[in-house]
């Protein structure tokens, strides 16, 4: 035994000649730079183990393999991904929050921070390795190298900076601390807020102003002969379905089809006005008589979308103000009544057109006051004086009471100009102030019934008859008795009334109430069906746009092309005018809203974007880096802790040569090669500690001195 060591030990002085003496202090030790080659007497007493596979000749240096390569360049690509994430972060400002793309976008970002520090780890310990690698060909500190290759977490850069403080610890730090912050900020960069947009949306509401009249007038009454007898029974039942709405329809700011309704002017008269003249329509507990129809206003374009759309309309309506009432015998009633009977007794078209025109004097006064109505002038000095051509008309109420006589109400006719101002909260609409109209300056003396609403109070009384026997009340005379009920004539099992007393009813109430119902029947006739919703959008097909006291002046002559003064029921429209609104639901003054969006968008949280841009882009130009500097190294690879022990040790015992061999291929052929670090020079009285062959070294004895 003592003979092997002997022979061991010799071939160990002969490879290595400049082994660490005490007794020769001036000795080189072995890792110098001017260590010799061991010559070859030296190692031909060596027993070299044979492993199959290891290289026996001289070879070239093979060229990196494609797959490397790509591997390098595929993990270059990989860490683009955090900087695409940057730019669709970018690109998703403004945009709404849930497009897919912004979908898709949150739920990477919620991924992350769990990929991002995974993915800079090995993107960047990578990239320094092959920096390093590269750079030990040229020539490289080995505290630099050891940096570049040895650095994988962050953690190994902090424990470098404590162990070598110098500059490239600090550098490798910096580049390390990226790791965190680009996870943070690839969870935080992307963040939504809520926006609020403004837009100016134009939309078409029904006019009531003097075009829409005219059009009325000669086209829908004129067509339906309804002042020579003929009674369109279809606009009664419509009427009836008016009064028919539940009594939270009849409250709310809208009816039962959606409709906006326009609040009653007078029914505010105890709020101020502010300096503009707007009067707070927003009551918490509205009265059915708050409102001057049963009937909303229809209006086409209304947008369904967005938070708010404000925006005003001006419309006309008629009211009544009902000095007092009186109960005359039956006998002494000016007609047979069969129900409520209404009638203008003032007006000058009170019988058909037909009739009318026997009557010069008659016809005169209709012409003039119709003129009046519609904008066409004002009265004369002379007509000014006399009240059939200036006064408000009369319209008288009849209706049977149950004492077996008739209450007659006679009730002065306005008509009432506003501006309305509508606010809709997320399609939910409602006026909320209203004021007199700034715009019609007509005399409210002169109404519809002056022109052509004769075929309204028809109408209203056809719908108002009674049942057989006579002796059964009316919808009409329901709601005017109580406007909360439902006009039916059947209030609760047992219980049916039959008559009911107008007289009972407040003077101030009941002008409001059969107001509300002539405004009601008066829309029917001007919208037809289009109170129950489905409008069509086009608002081309509405005609040029105006407001509705200039609606005739938007037509070039438009008032001598009707004829004026002919009676409406001869229909006569310019072609030219028929054909603009022939396909129209009706005529529709214009009118334009703000519409405030708020919704929720994406934003970048910019400081963390700029950190994401950062690391990320850090990430990716050093991962170019070590793909460049991949393809600059050619010797093979020899950084790893283990592997790289085994080449050039005089104590590891393997076959001749090697020294292309990587150090993945090296592992391979070695990896049955039992090893083990200990001591190297067992006989002498200085030991060694080495990583060596396990029959090269002994066990490590704390007792042993070693060098």
């Amino acid at each position: 035994m003592s003979n092997w060591h002997s022979q061991k030990a010799q071939a160990r002085d002969e490879l290595l000649p400049y082994r660490y003496n005490s007794n020769n202090p001036e000795a080189q030790p072995f890792c110098s730079p001017s260590l010799e080659i061991p010559s070859v007497e030296g190692l031909s007493r060596r027993a070299h183990p044979h492993i199959k596979g290891w290289p026996e000749a001289p070879q070239a240096i093979p060229r990196r393999s494609l797959r490397v390569i790509l591997k390098d360049a595929s993990i270059f690509v990989v860490s683009l991904v955090f900087l695409v994430l940057a730019v669709v972060i970018l690109c998703l400002k403004d945009q709404p929050k849930g497009n897919r793309i912004g979908q898709a976008t949150e739920e990477a970002s919620k991924l992350a921070p769990t990929i991002f520090p995974i993915l800079f780890a090995a993107v960047v310990s990578r990239a320094l390795f092959l920096i390093g690698r590269s750079r030990a060909e040229s020539g490289i500190q080995l505290g630099t190298l050891r940096g570049l290759v040895s650095t994988k977490t962050v953690t190994d850069a902090v424990a470098n900076l404590f162990d070598f403080h110098d500059l490239l610890s600090v550098i490798l730090l910096l580049l390390w601390a990226l790791s965190p912050v680009g996870s943070q900020a690839s969870l935080r960069a992307l963040i939504t807020v809520n926006q609020t947009t403004q837009e100016t949306v134009p939309i078409r509401y029904m006019d009531t102003g003097p075009l829409g009249q005219v059009f009325t007038a000669e086209w829908n009454v004129a067509q339906s002969d309804a002042l020579n007898g003929g009674q369109p029974t279809t606009l009664t039942d419509v009427y009836s379905a008016a009064m028919m709405q539940t009594l939270g329809s009849k409250l709310a700011p809208l009816d039962a089809w959606g409709n906006i309704k326009i609040p009653r002017l007078d029914s505010f008269n105890s709020v101020s006005p502010d300096g503009d003249g707007w009067i707070n329509t927003s009551i918490p507990n509205p009265e059915v008589e708050s409102y001057s129809s049963l009937f909303g206003i229809p209006i086409a374009g209304l947008p369904q979308n967005g938070t708010t759309f404000t925006f005003s309309v001006e419309t006309s309506y008629v009211s009544l103000s009902c000095p007092n009432s009186s109960q005359i015998s039956n006998t002494h009633a000016p007609v047979l009544l069969q129900g409520l009977n209404v009638t203008c007794t003032t007006c000058a078209l009170n019988t058909t057109s037909n009739e009318i025109g026997g009557y010069p004097g008659r016809r005169a006064l209709w012409s003039r006051r119709s003129q009046f109505f519609i904008g066409e002038g004002s009265p004369n000095s002379t007509e000014a004086l006399n009240p059939v051509f200036s006064d408000a008309n009369i319209i008288q109420f009849l209706s049977p009471s149950p004492n077996a006589t008739v209450v007659s109400v006679n009730c002065s006719a306005t008509q009432v100009p506003v501006e309305t101002r509508i606010r809709c909260v997320q399609g939910v609409c409602a006026a909320t102030h209203i004021r007199p109209s700034t715009t019609d300056k007509r005399n409210l003396n002169y109404t519809v019934f002056d022109y052509w609403a004769k075929v309204v109070l028809d109408e209203m009384t056809l719908a108002s008859r009674h049942g057989g026997g006579g002796v059964w009340p009316s919808a009409s005379e329901l709601f005017i008795s109580n406007s909360s009920r439902e006009p039916v004539l059947i209030e609760s099992v047992g219980h049916i009334q039959q008559q009911v007393d107008l007289a009972a009813v407040p003077l101030p109430v009941f002008a409001a109430r059969a107001s509300m119902l002539l405004n009601t029947f008066i829309d029917v006739w001007m919208s037809g069906s289009n109170f129950a919703g489905e409008i069509p959008t086009n608002l081309s097909m509405y005609g040029p746009a105006h407001i509705p006291a200039t609606g005739l002046a938007a037509y070039e002559n438009v008032s001598l092309a009707f004829g004026h003064p002919n009676l409406p029921a001869t229909g006569d429209i310019p072609d030219t005018l028929l054909e603009t609104f022939r396909r129209a639901p009706f005529i529709g003054a214009s009118t334009s809203g703000v519409l405030t969006q708020v919704q929720e968008v994406y934003k970048p949280d910019v400081p963390w974007l700029i950190l994401l841009f950062v690391a990320a882009g850090t990430m990716s130009a050093v991962s170019l880096s070590g793909v460049i500097y991949g393809l600059k190294a050619r010797a093979p690879d020899r950084f790893d802790v283990i592997m790289s022990q085994t080449y050039d040790n005089p104590y590891f015992d393997c076959p001749p040569g090697g020294s292309l061999l990587g150090v993945k291929d090296r592992a391979k052929l070695l990896r049955h090669v039992r090893v083990r670090v200990g001591n190297v020079h067992p006989e002498g009285e200085v030991g060694k500690l080495g990583f060596a062959t396990a029959e090269n070294a002994r066990s490590v004895r704390s007792a042993n001195l070693y060098e």
